[in-house]
């Protein structure tokens, strides 16, 4: 069994603060990928006034349904802990098809 939950995500710390946000974009970004190349889309984003939930599937989440459940579970964590605040929409952004998988585990779990 590989170790962790498939993946990592965090809110990015340009977007903003809680409560205050016009909305709430979820980023899945490809495999390889790392915060300077999504910067452009999380600046974009942040200057609508929205909050970025940058969310990275690891490989192994792309054949482990599990891995990518896991992953999906912590995202909807996330995503409540924000609408408890204050209801906004959601917008899911997909940037490569290995990372729909993950984006499809999201819409699944709702």
């Amino acid at each position: 069994m590989w170790p962790g939950c498939g993946g990592r995500f965090y809110w990015a710390p340009e977007s903003a603060p809680p409560g205050q946000a016009r909305g709430v974009a979820v980023l899945f970004a490809w495999v390889w990928s790392d915060e300077t190349q999504l910067r452009p889309f999380v600046e974009l984003y942040s200057s609508l006034g929205w909050r970025c939930l940058v969310c990275h599937p690891d490989l192994v989440a792309l054949y482990l349904s599990e891995k990518a459940i896991s992953l999906a579970t912590g995202v909807i964590n996330e995503l409540v802990k924000e609408l408890k605040i204050k209801i906004v929409p959601i917008v899911l952004a997909s940037f490569s098809g290995g990372s729909k998988g993950c984006m499809y585990k999201v819409i699944q779990l709702k």
